[in-house]
């Protein structure tokens, strides 16, 4: 199959069951906030509960799971030998960290003004961690519908099970994280059914060589993880502690929104991840990276663009206590769309096994978001966050934009990237200081944004359906 049809089949699969889903989810977050099982206060809560969560993960399972999606796309690479030594890996991970769960509950209770749940995090850990190794095996070996499929199935699962922690039991914020934990373990279930996992798991034979070898690729890509984590989501900190669990509230609201630029742009890096691993022995690798990251810029810019002009209409959907969350979401849209750009880049790290440069770029992100975000919060409030986060990932994707060049040359029409930035950042500004007609001049830049961005987007869709190979 032609690189951009492959491409492109994988896209529209993810897309079925991973838009419906992220969709989905973000319609959840909508009902738990309009219902107020989900109050400002237990928004910061839920959010820094799975924030610490999700960062102990990647510690404890030194990021295994991306070495198993990366050398499981080997298919000369014994499938079975990958998933066990990922699987094994996370156990001995869970055993390490146990001891040191009550140490970090108190710790929860500090930060976040509430019960540390040391349990539930810890429960959390092994549930998101084994799912998300059983997600990337399948994935791995070519098997995006049964990912696609299983996207859909746990959100509607999470649902039902949100309307009986959060809406029957009134649990609020522990019933948000337990909903995620039942769904989590189901997705495993029905993993390990539909794919035969069960016969992938060996206890004895594995690969020593193999096992050192993903060890070697995915333990540096740990502190890369925890340094995105750091400037993802040590914002959230900053504001409890500075300002209060209300605001953070807020600023975990506002930070929804621009959920939906990553839900588009996690669908494409998904499909696109398989594609770099696979096509970067090819002779016109760097022409293929070319056209596909100039029409993934364009379709982020047009969605952000969109999220700008309708910001307000949008935020505007959480429950009457989010109402101000409008105020904060622009420039976390800004933010979101470097990321998104940063993301795809790091792919070229990954395919070529370059992890330390991963960790670096994300670490010097990562020290400025938290100097900008420790100054600035104090002075100017939640905006100091979502500025902090801004600068940060426009930092990582300009070093990230040079330093990819020294592996494949990717060529930037720099004028076209600098009007689209510069346009999404004056409706940034527009939102932010609210001035008269500022949705009529939103509008006319958004059309702007769409007519520069329209011809590239359309030459990708008659490459993918032009029958030439």
């Amino acid at each position: 199959m032609d690189r951009y049809k492959k491409l492109a089949s994988n896209t529209i699969v993810l897309a079925i069951g991973q838009f419906s889903s992220k969709v989905l989810s973000y319609i959840l977050i909508i009902l738990y906030t309009r219902a107020e099982w989900l109050e400002t206060a237990d928004m910061s809560s839920a959010t820094n509960i799975t924030n610490t969560a999700n960062l102990l993960m990647s510690i404890v399972t030194i990021s295994i799971g991306e070495a198993v999606i990366r050398f499981g796309l080997e298919k000369k690479i014994n499938g079975t030998q990958v998933f066990s030594i990922g699987v094994f890996t996370a156990i001995f991970g869970f055993l390490v960290l146990a001891p040191f769960m009550p140490l970090i509950s108190r710790l929860m209770n500090q930060l976040n003004g509430s019960s540390g749940n040391g349990v539930l995090i810890y429960i959390f850990i092994i549930t998101s961690s084994l799912r998300t190794i059983c997600g990337f095996y399948v994935r791995s070996r070519g098997n995006v519908k049964l990912y696609a499929l299983d996207g859909i199935i746990t959100t509607f699962t999470l649902l039902i099970f949100g309307v009986i922690f959060m809406g029957v039991f009134k649990l609020k914020a522990v019933g948000y994280i337990i909903s995620i934990i039942a769904s989590d373990f189901l997705s495993i279930v029905f993993l390990f059914y539909m794919a035969n996992l069960h016969k992938r798991l060996i206890v004895v034979g594995i690969d020593k060589e193999l096992r050192r070898s993903m060890i070697k690729y995915s333990l540096p890509l740990t502190p890369s993880l925890v340094a995105w984590w750091l400037a993802t989501s040590a914002n959230g900190y900053f504001v409890t502690n500075m300002i209060s669990r209300e605001a953070n509230g807020l600023y975990s609201a506002a930070s929804k929104l621009p959920g939906i630029i990553v839900i588009i742009s996690g669908i494409v890096s998904q499909a696109w991840q398989m594609s770099a691993v696979t096509e970067r022995n090819s002779r016109t690798v760097a022409n293929f990276y070319t056209n596909v990251f100039n029409i993934y810029q364009g379709v982020v810019y047009v969605v952000a663009s969109s999220m700008l002009l309708f910001n307000k209409q949008l935020t505007g959907f959480f429950g009457s206590n989010y109402s101000d969350a409008y105020k904060y979401t622009p420039f976390i849209i800004v933010g979101v769309m470097f990321s998104c750009f940063s993301t795809f880049l790091n792919s070229i790290y990954l395919a070529d096994k370059k992890s330390g440069k991963s960790f670096l770029t994300a670490f010097i992100g990562s020290m400025l978001n938290i100097i900008l975000s420790y100054v600035l919060v104090p002075i100017i409030g939640v905006y100091g966050a979502t500025i902090g986060s801004m600068v940060n990932f426009g930092v990582v994707f300009l070093i990230r934009a040079i330093d990819t060049q020294k592996i494949v040359l990717i060529t930037y029409n720099k004028l076209k990237i600098g009007l689209n930035i510069g346009f999404i950042f004056i409706m940034a500004l527009l939102i932010i200081f609210e001035k008269p007609y500022s949705f009529i001049i939103r509008a006319v830049l958004f059309v702007l944004i769409v007519a520069m961005n329209f011809k590239t987007c359309m030459a990708g869709v008659m490459k993918v359906i032009s029958k030439k190979r």
